[in-house]
């Protein structure tokens, strides 16, 4: 039987059937000591580092931390913890890099002044190919 892997993140269930999908109640949970809110800000500090560098299926987990951070309660220890028993089960992730014929191709334009109570409005359009596009008219 194989084991599948857990998100670094809380799941939050789907309820079907339900017309509306309400997000989870905030908790009125006491907030950490200075100290304990350092010690989160050293763990993030560590892992957004190793998130760039090497596993970035972490983004969300520590995303979803950093934006509590400031004022983490015990629900803020639970993520990290989670977070922690996810990369100590996950510890070889590697990022490896292959050669290939596509070519990262990107459209842009910018405007000045062209719509009401807008400055500056720009577009820009991103797409990967292996020829050059057949036509840039967008």
């Amino acid at each position: 039987m194989e084991r599948v892997a857990q998100p670094p993140t809380v799941h939050i269930p789907i309820n079907y059937g339900s017309k509306v999908q309400y997000a989870e109640l905030e908790k009125n949970l006491p907030f950490l000591s200075d100290k304990e809110i350092k010690m989160v800000q050293i763990i993030l500090g560590i892992f957004i580092y190793y998130g760039i560098a090497i596993d970035n299926t972490i983004f969300v987990a520590t995303n979803n931390i950093t934006a509590e951070q400031s004022k983490a309660t015990a629900k803020t220890t639970q993520q990290i913890q989670k977070l922690l028993n996810y990369l100590t089960t996950h510890p070889l992730s590697i990022i490896e890099y292959r050669t290939s014929d596509m070519i990262l191709r990107v459209h842009s334009d910018g405007s000045y002044l062209s719509a009401l109570r807008a400055h500056i409005r720009a577009s820009e359009v991103h797409f990967i190919s292996d020829t050059t596009p057949p036509s840039t008219n967008f």
